[in-house]
């Protein structure tokens, strides 16, 4: 069995090859694409708290040396909306 989630989920390590992207393109070609109507954006304001949430998380723990912590709420598949 591979690492175990905050959330009970098991995990298998697994390579994947993917193509190279430049990923800033892809997001203002996402946003550009939700401007002009062609498309939402892909990225919910809540899986963007997630990410800053995910971020300062790793911050604090590169600063202690300790595990963080972060909120049960930003956890994939706990939003309302």
């Amino acid at each position: 069995m591979g690492p175990q989630l905050g959330l009970g989920a098991a995990l298998e390590a697994r390579r994947v090859q993917l193509w190279p992207a430049d990923s800033l393109i892809a997001e203002l070609e996402a946003f550009a694409d939700a401007v002009e109507g062609r498309a939402p954006f892909p990225v919910t304001p809540a899986q963007m708290l997630d990410t800053v949430a995910a971020f300062e998380a790793t911050i604090r723990a590169i600063e202690t040396g300790e595990p963080a912590e972060v909120d049960a709420g930003s956890m994939p598949g706990n939003h309302d909306h």
